[in-house]
């Protein structure tokens, strides 16, 4: 015991030797101490039975009590509390003295503490789990696997653990000396009985401390209305500085990046792609979703290879204890999805979903196909025929997931996982009208990627993760077009495309503890990329390009603790890019500091580059299209971003603020223009201009959330402003202009609600209106595009409501839910965008100038949907 200890003692025992209280043998005492430190119980003790104490109260912060006493004497009670404590107590002139017993009472040791956090019923690892040392000012996340380790503890009284969508967990210090540690959540219940307040029950969004970070709990995605059933990157939408007016696309549009600079990782592989059916489906099924996690901006240096964000998706292990199965069906697609244990050390987890609208096509996916393929050809105008083609679409998407998971030791997972997901379009064209004419257009497009995976925690300060992946994503399209003129004379072109980025890397990521306020993350990674783009039409020789290359990637960062509070993360990236000979170095650099137990100050710096490129082309009258293409220093540049971010969060039990300005500025994006217009009389198509554009990109803003947790009730507001330029030299005499995807404003309103075994939703999307550039008035034939004054008008605003009613049941061998979602509710006649065609002129009017007809393409209204989930 060093001098301040003993002088504080002293003081203390003074002080209560001279109390005046008397100890009553007869006093009973009824008390319920759960997770309090002893010190904490014998102040209570103090407070309400007038009893006098004389102990070294920083001794005693460090054995936590879990008893329950009913009417029971003082003698009992003191007994009972020391029994695992190196004290005994004595009563001296009405004062209770703790009193050490010979050779028990030590200077505690450094405390470490290392193990697992498993969810209890099924015992699959928790990443990303939060473990606080009570009663000081350290912690940790757990990684990917579950594990976590906490060196050097400054005499802790417990541990609390927390997971999103699980019940918070505290323990003891005197159960687990120094134990490597097996720590099993109970998940929250998906139906209350009673209103429950605090520990984050009902919350779906957790706020990391880091700088613009956020995690989604999946097992309550269903209860965000979507078209049909939960939805990954639909529900990410509804966050701030993430756009969810994007209907067409479930990619993210991420303060102000487009969605090919978003690094998207499902179990290690890469995803390229994210779309189902035109982008009302996302890519991934959520019963193979364990944990979501974005990071908005400003990330570590252990991520590279993209320049706006990182969305890392971990799938399911599956349950290692009993086997579980589902399956669920709406009006567009099934799913089913098992869970198998293999042994006491493995598990198997399959899930599926497939479309059916290629053998029952329901009024909504007539609805939808008509949304979608109405917009990719020429609609009617005023002078135009009615209904000029008729459409027969045959389509259908699947995809499905599977990953075996195995645990030779305690401190071994060794997991395979595999991902296939295809869509496929046929659409026949029939001509009702005198041209006579018939088109075929057959597209598909998908994604497959697959990984193999070992982490181990080798000691208490040392894990290390190693990953083999594999993905491919490709996209065909082949176009028939048939037309018989008056001459008997038939025109034929036939036009076949394909785009293919293939993705092969092997990736080691290591952390090293050092003591407790350091730790060292270092890696490697490897990426081979092989990229296609082939076009062929009629008989002319095939245009084929054929990329590859090859980066190698090292970083190293190093995160420190400073004064046990300011959190600081420095680090960096060295790239070498093979093809253009080229070394990057990326440093980083983020913080953390909390001014309170309640307030948290943060902020990030980096440089990113990005390799492999996804360039849009715009033509005039259709929706985006877009290949992918790697850099190569001259025609396709190397694309550079900088990120800078600021913010604060402020939280207690039940609310949650967070508020964070960033600026990004992006060099070497890219956009290829192929502006084309449908000629009505010869309905032929007449390339104007073929060339990629090379610019740059900044993007500044705001992010606001405010989220509410009451027990059964969760609702959070999310507020963007932001400002998107991009600047060309060929556009807008090489002036700023905004940003095709630009949205100043856009609010998100989302409320949840449990009624029993009812659960009710509805959110509120709002965005101001993006802009469009209007063709130049006196020559709109030959500058379709005026070039002078890009994207200088507004779109209307976007607004909608949506609403999801659920039941859930339980049938005893089986649970389930059965519900509703309308989208739209009130029918808003959204514009996704303004198009411009060229009308008919009359034959003698070759010398004036043509007429242009403006056309909004629409996108869904009101769109009810039922959906009926069993889990057995």
């Amino acid at each position: 015991m060093n001098l301040g200890k003993t002088f504080f003692f002293a003081v203390f025992l003074f002080f209560s030797l001279t109390a005046v209280a008397q100890v009553n043998s007869q006093l009973k005492i009824t008390e319920n101490f759960k997770g309090l430190s002893l010190d904490q119980v014998l102040d209570t003790l103090r407070q309400k039975y007038e009893l006098n104490f004389a102990f070294d109260p920083q001794q005693a912060q460090l054995y936590t009590i879990n008893q329950s006493f009913r009417n029971q004497t003082v003698e009992k009670v003191m007994e009972s509390l020391l029994k695992n404590t190196p004290y005994r107590y004595e009563v001296s002139d009405n004062v209770i003295l703790l009193v050490p017993q010979p050779g028990k009472l030590e200077v505690p040791k450094a405390l470490h503490l290392q193990g697992r956090i498993v969810d209890e019923a099924s015992g699959e690892p928790l990443p990303y789990a939060h473990i606080s040392a009570l009663g000081t000012t350290q912690g940790e996340l757990s990684n990917i696997d579950g594990y976590f380790s906490l060196i050097d503890l400054d005499n802790p009284t417990g541990f609390k653990i927390s997971y999103l969508g699980y019940q918070s967990k505290q323990l003891n210090l005197e159960d687990l000396d120094n134990a490597d540690v097996e720590i099993k959540l109970q998940k929250e219940p998906q139906v209350l009985k009673e209103l429950v307040v605090g520990d984050e029950i009902n919350s779906m969004v957790q706020i990391a401390g880091t700088p613009s970070t956020f995690s989604m709990d999946p097992r309550k995605l269903n209860a965000i209305p979507v078209l049909g059933e939960a939805d990954v990157m639909r529900s990410l939408q509804l966050l701030p500085g993430i756009s969810a007016t994007e209907e067409t696309s479930a990619g993210l549009i991420v303060r102000g990046g487009t969605t090919d600079q978003n690094l998207v990782l499902f179990d290690g592989f890469t995803v390229y792609h994210l779309d189902h059916f035109y982008g009302i489906f996302s890519a991934f099924n959520p019963h193979s979703v364990k944990n979501i996690r974005v990071i908005k901006g400003g990330f570590d240096a252990k991520y590279g290879g993209r320049v706006s964000s990182v969305v890392e998706i971990i799938g399911k292990s599956g349950d290692r204890f009993k086997p579980h199965a589902g399956f669920g069906l709406n009006l567009i697609s099934a799913n089913v999805y098992a869970e198998i244990p293999i042994g006491k050390k493995a598990s198997f987890i399959f899930s599926g979903r497939r479309s059916f609208t290629d053998i029952i096509q329901t009024k909504l996916y007539q609805d939808l196909m008509d949304n979608v393929r109405t917009n990719n050809i020429q609609k009617e105008t005023n002078d135009a025929p009615n209904d000029p083609l008729t459409l027969e679409p045959d389509f259908y998407f699947y995809d499905f997931n599977t990953k075996f998971s195995y645990n030779p030791s305690h401190k071994d997972i060794l997991a395979f996982s595999f991902y296939n997901g295809q869509d496929q379009l046929l659409t026949d064209n029939q001509q009702v009208t005198d041209l006579r004419l018939a088109i075929t257009d057959q597209s598909k497009w998908g994604n497959r990627g697959m990984s193999g995976r070992w982490g181990r925690q080798w000691n208490k300060s040392y894990y290390s993760n190693l990953i083999l992946s594999s993905s491919i994503f490709r996209s065909e399209a082949n176009f028939d077009f048939l037309q018989l003129t008056d001459a008997n004379d038939t025109i034929s072109i036939q036009y076949n495309w394909e785009n293919r980025v293939e993705d092969f890397t092997l990736r080691w990521d290591n952390e090293l503890k050092v003591t407790k306020s350091q730790t060292f993350e270092f890696g490697f990674q490897t990426t081979h990329n092989e990229v296609f783009l082939g076009a062929d039409i009629e008989v002319q020789d095939a245009d084929n390009t054929q990329q590859s290359g090859t980066q190698w990637s090292y970083y190293l960062q190093d995160r420190l603790l400073i004064a046990k509070k300011l959190e600081l993360k420095v680090g960096g990236r060295f790239n070498i890019f093979e093809p253009i000979n080229e070394v990057k170095w990326e440093p980083r650099l983020s913080f953390g500091f909390p001014l309170s137990s309640k307030i948290n100050l943060k902020g990030s710096w980096g440089l990113y580059h990005q390799f492999v490129n996804r360039v849009t082309t715009t033509p005039f009258g259709n929706q985006d299209q877009f290949f992918w293409v790697l850099a190569n220093g001259v025609s396709f540049p190397l694309t550079k971003s900088r990120h800078a971010v600021s913010g604060v969060t402020w939280s207690n039990d039940n609310w949650v603020i967070d508020l964070e300005l960033y600026h990004k500025k992006t060099e070497g994006i890219m956009e290829a223009e192929f502006i084309i217009y449908p000629g009505f009389g010869q309905r032929n198509f007449r390339e104007l201009v073929d060339f990629v554009n090379i610019g740059n990109s900044q993007a500044r803003g705001l992010d606001l959330f405010l989220q509410k947790t009451t027990g059964k009730y969760t609702a959070w507001v999310s507020y963007s402003l932001s400002e998107v330029k991009n600047t060309f030299n060929k556009l807008n005499q090489g002036d700023p202009y905004p940003a095709s995807h630009d949205q100043r404003h856009e609010i998100n309103l989302v409320n949840t609600v449990k009624l029993g075994r009812w659960d009710l939703a509805g959110t509120w999307i709002y965005g101001s209106g993006r802009p469009f550039t209007m063709p130049d008035e006196e020559n709109p034939l030959d500058n379709l595009f005026d070039r002078e004054n890009v994207n200088q008008h507004r779109l209307p605003s976007y607004h909608r409501l949506d609403l999801t009613a659920k039941y859930n049941f339980n049938l005893g061998f089986m649970s389930g839910d059965l519900g509703v979602s309308i989208l739209n509710v009130y029918n808003r006649k959204n514009v996704k965008l303004r198009r411009f065609v060229v009308l008919d002129q009359p034959a003698d009017a070759s010398d004036s100038i043509p007429e242009v007809s403006a056309l909004d393409l629409q996108l869904l209204g009101i769109t009810p949907n039922i959906f009926f989930n069993l889990r057995f």
